[in-house]
């Protein structure tokens, strides 16, 4: 299946609260399945992260995680690049599935536990393997087994663009044969139920890592009606309402509450046009996720997002 979605199509207004995600070619999600050796059960004792849909992570690499779907303790997973994946709620574990581009894949087979390293405090170690299968356009379906271990190395305070949060480190090491492969390292923040950097070692794919940049809400998940309301309302609120007066907007299923807040005006932009600040904070499920943008005033009247 071939998912279009061209940033250019969407028309300037529609992304001044929310972010594009270029398309391309996308593998088809496998059939729902229960890997061996994990349960898909509540999970009982300290509660997982909460996720809502459209919760939306952004990182200094240019890679985007977006919450498409939950379904009890399983969650759906949009990332840039035409990706997707469905993990448990539990942060620190694996994939379950993953579809994109030319491959797809899944876990078949774990000795791992939904509270596995949860919650993560110091000195907690865990051991775990992984039976995984992946397809790719063409080729015939590889199966593959991985070794894993995983400490929780101790709290501390870690500062990324999106700012600073008490986080707790979690280093993971992967061997083959006894000989070390890869080390991943997380820097894990409970008041985000997620991880703010991540750091990467790998023999066959070198060093990579990534810090979290904005935890937001991406208005993509909303129905296309819902969506043009929004924008609508946000360019009322930048055309009309001062710094410092918000304008609220709600969904017509009265589950998501939006305050728009303009923050501050200049005339910095192209050619000495209007420029507005602002923020989109976003309720829902219990959650306020905040977006922050910039849009200019374009030559037709309408504001665009700088």
């Amino acid at each position: 299946m071939r998912v279009a979605f061209n940033c250019a199509l969407l028309g300037a207004t529609s992304v001044l609260l929310a972010g594009c995600v270029a398309g391309q070619e996308i593998g088809t999600k496998i059939g729902s399945w229960q890997p061996q050796g994990i349960s898909t059960a509540p999970v009982k004792g300290e509660p997982l992260p909460n996720f809502v849909i459209g919760e939306s992570f952004h990182f200094d690499d240019g890679r985007s995680e977006t919450v498409v779907g939950v379904d009890g303790e399983v969650l759906t997973w949009r990332a840039s690049g035409g990706v997707s994946r469905t993990t448990f709620r539990n942060p620190l574990l694996p994939y379950l599935q993953w579809w994109g581009g030319q491959y797809a894949g899944r876990l078949q087979q774990t000795d791992l536990k939904p509270t596995t390293l949860w919650p993560p405090s110091p000195g907690q170690y865990t051991r775990f393997y992984l039976v995984m299968t992946e397809a790719q356009l063409g080729k015939a379906e590889q199966r593959y087994t991985q070794d894993w271990e995983c400490k929780v190395d101790g709290a501390g305070k870690t500062t990324v663009p999106a700012g600073t949060f008490d986080t707790q480190k979690v280093v993971c090491y992967r061997t083959y044969s006894g000989y070390l492969r890869q080390t991943r390292t997380f820097h894990y923040a409970p008041a985000l139920g997620y991880y703010v950097a991540r750091h990467d070692e790998s023999v066959s794919n070198g060093t990579s890592g990534r810090k979290l940049t904005a935890h937001e809400f991406d208005t993509s998940v909303l129905p296309d009606a819902e969506r043009k309301a929004l924008v609508a309302q946000v360019q009322a609120t930048l055309g009309k309402s001062p710094d410092g007066k918000p304008v609220a907007w709600q969904d017509s299923k009265k589950q998501i509450n939006v305050q728009i807040l303009p923050l501050s005006t200049d005339n910095k932009g192209p050619g000495g046009a209007k420029c507005r600040s602002y923020n989109g904070v976003f309720n829902l499920g219990g959650k306020t996720l905040v977006n922050h943008r910039r849009a200019c005033l374009g030559k037709n009247g309408q504001w665009v997002q700088a």
